[in-house]
């Protein structure tokens, strides 16, 4: 007579030292408590935001001069009060774990920086379907040297996988203040459209 070999899910056998396989409540999750400052990003943050802006664009970093817009981001931060990273609390020396900031869109006929004109090339170059074209439209509109359109700001954002996800709420509120204060001490004209890349 054949007999059955597979283990049915109640007759496992015990581990040899007494406990079953899948009751480890004796046992605690690890835990490490750290506390984060949150800081405007510098020159010193050069090349972790850099990284950090290959993570967010992924497979169209190649598109973008990613040195660029990390120098934008951390000059923007000195120049305008926008921008922010978060780090570990006494610890200036480490890599920022989050960044948030903005940059006008712009083109390479209207004054822009480096760093703009090449997030807007990219952007209307993605944005080129038919799926998209009103947002290509408006990035292309507000972009030309002839538009008295208000501009686009495009919000880059990005984290590291480990940092929890709760942590961007607070970022673009603080964001969207300084582009405000920003805005507003310089007299420049408000935004149509926040452009939130994901």
């Amino acid at each position: 007579m054949p007999t059955d070999t597979k283990r049915k899910a109640g007759n496992e056998e015990p581990r040899p030292d007494g406990s079953d396989y899948d009751s480890d409540d004796s046992e605690e999750p690890d835990f490490i408590h750290v506390d984060f400052d949150f800081r405007a990003p510098q020159e010193i943050d050069f090349q972790a935001l850099k990284r950090l802006l290959q993570q967010l664009f992924y497979t169209h970093n190649t598109k973008l001069d990613l040195s660029s817009l990390a120098d934008h981001i951390a000059k923007t931060s000195t120049s305008q009060g926008v921008g922010t990273t978060i780090k570990i609390v006494d610890d200036e020396d480490q890599d920022p774990y989050a960044f948030v900031s903005a940059i006008t869109l712009s083109s390479d006929k209207k004054q822009g920086s480096e760093a703009a004109n090449s997030l807007t090339r990219y952007l209307l170059e993605v944005t080129n379907k038919p799926s998209t074209k009103a947002v290509h439209d408006l990035i292309k509109s507000a972009a030309s040297r002839t538009s008295t359109n208000a501009p686009v700001i495009a919000v880059l954002h990005e984290r590291m996988v480990n940092m929890p996800p709760q942590v961007a709420p607070p970022l673009y509120q603080m964001l969207l203040e300084e582009v405000r204060a920003s805005l507003s001490s310089t007299s420049a004209t408000q935004p149509s459209h926040y452009l939130f890349f994901s």
